[in-house]
């Protein structure tokens, strides 16, 4: 099944919009409004929302699923930058200026995603300035997050940045039982690991009794002190 419209009376995509952590601190009249404008559609798993080079001009808001945003390399290879899922959201740039997207966003796990046009955003940012206000807070949140990715990557060892991983997986969740956001393949990707290496530092943390693995991507984190220390850089 390919993408398509989700058929919401603007009564129930007002309540899908306050489920929604940017929308949710909103009035009443303020989620109306923005039901009026949101499309909500479903997206299969591997769709492509963009890709590089190409005009953004619409923002994304991720309701269930998830979708991870990538460069390719010269050589061909992914380099995945983030996985985004429930209550976040992507194209937030085209809302300012003119985009054009210099990475790709694809759908990981078969998503409903809000769409909003930049257009009717802007009006709507005119109208409700607290919407603009969240969108700052949960951008800042996401560079601080970036910026703690980087300096990871420069120096973290690789068990400290699985065990950071999961951490942040839990306090996602709120629930030591979590899926894995993505393919481990793409996890791996985004802290800068080989699929092999993120795989055999699982293991070894179920092997230590911190974790449990079920399936694919499923984990229960057994011992949260523990995976916090080791977080912390102590074995």
């Amino acid at each position: 099944m390919g993408p398509h419209d989700v058929d919401h009376s603007v009564a129930a995509r007002a309540a899908l919009v306050g489920q929604v952590p940017l929308f949710a601190h909103l009035p009443a009249d303020a989620l109306r409004a923005i039901a009026q404008q949101v499309t909500p559609r479903f997206f299969p798993a591997r769709h492509i929302l963009y890709s590089h080079g190409s005009a953004v001009q619409q923002l994304f808001v991720v309701h269930t699923g998830s979708v991870k945003t990538f460069h390719v390399t010269a050589e061909g290879r992914e380099q995945v930058l983030d996985v985004l899922t429930e209550g976040q959201f992507l194209g937030e740039h085209s809302v300012l200026t003119p985009y054009t997207a210099d990475h790709y966003a694809q759908v990981v796990d078969a998503a409903e995603i809000c769409v909003l046009r930049a257009s009717d955003l802007k009006d709507l940012l005119s109208v409700y300035p607290g919407i603009a206000w969240a969108m700052l807070g949960h951008l800042s949140t996401r560079v601080r997050h970036l910026d703690r990715t980087v300096t990871a990557l420069a120096g973290d060892t690789a068990s400290v940045r699985v065990a950071r991983y999961l951490l942040d997986a839990v306090r996602h969740a709120g629930s030591e039982s979590f899926r894995l956001s993505a393919a481990k393949k793409d996890v791996a990707s985004l802290l800068g690991l080989t699929a092999e290496t993120f795989s055999r530092r699982l293991t070894e943390l179920e092997v230590d009794g911190v974790i449990t693995l079920s399936g694919q991507r499923h984990v229960t984190v057994a011992d949260r002190d523990r995976l916090e220390g080791i977080a912390l850089g102590r074995s």
